[in-house]
């Protein structure tokens, strides 16, 4: 079963990510795409949503955040719960694991843009920079 570390050997940007998931879901909506979609489908889209809380964890705090922060509403790590839905949809942790180490030397080739928004309580928001995309 291919993994996402074989279709980013570099890592993958947000956008690379975006475009990654709009090819699996083939013009349908999120709901609809995932229902049809195979084990290994399944499995990729759960390793898209762990790379992004990745990002927003290094955007926050540093990647170190991603292994201990705890995630909305579970008393586990980002790590734990992201591995735990993707075991339950057929990944192994292996693949999972790579695809970590690899994106977190993505990271260094990136940047963190911080107050990017303020929404309408006063919470500001920080952005990851891919130093790809702003060239390309």
């Amino acid at each position: 079963m291919k993994g996402l570390s074989d279709y980013f050997p570099n890592g993958a940007s947000e956008k690379q990510r975006e475009n990654f998931r709009k090819g699996l879901m083939k013009g349908e909506c999120l709901s609809d795409a995932y229902q049809k979609w195979t084990v290994e489908e399944k499995c990729l889209d759960e390793q898209l949503s762990a790379l992004s809380m990745l990002d927003s964890c290094f955007a926050y705090g540093g990647v170190s955040e991603f292994y201990v922060q705890k995630s909305y509403n579970h008393n586990e790590s980002y790590y734990d719960y992201y591995l735990r839905d993707y075991l339950k949809a057929g990944g192994a942790k292996e693949e999972f694991d790579k695809m970590l180490e690899i994106q977190k030397k993505h990271f260094e080739h990136c940047s963190i843009e911080h107050s990017v928004y303020t929404d309408s309580e006063g919470l500001t928001y920080n952005s990851i920079i891919d130093y790809d995309e702003v060239v390309a």
